[in-house]
């Protein structure tokens, strides 16, 4: 999903400049602005309850934080489901 000129409104972290760009990069840049030291592992992909291990499996570390912008409820479940279940 990008970020467009009439959805701004709804965006805390994207700014006109990110107007064409990815959500996803919009919100990482916005992160790694604020704090640095923190590794942003920033995916812009789909989220289906078969690809969580290998989505949040691969990074140099386990997650402390997971952010997600899921609108699907069921979908929503499963990322929780498997976040409890690590």
């Amino acid at each position: 999903d990008r970020v467009s000129l009439s959805s701004l409104n709804r965006h805390a972290v994207a700014t006109r400049r990110d107007v064409g760009t990815p959500k996803v990069g919009a919100c990482a840049q916005h992160f790694r602005d604020i704090a640095p030291d923190c590794l942003v592992d920033a995916r812009d992909e789909m989220f289906t309850a078969s690809a969580a291990p290998a989505l949040l499996g691969c990074v140099p570390q386990r997650p402390v934080l997971v952010i997600d912008c899921i609108d699907d409820v069921a979908t929503k479940a499963d990322l929780l489901a498997h976040c409890v279940g690590e």
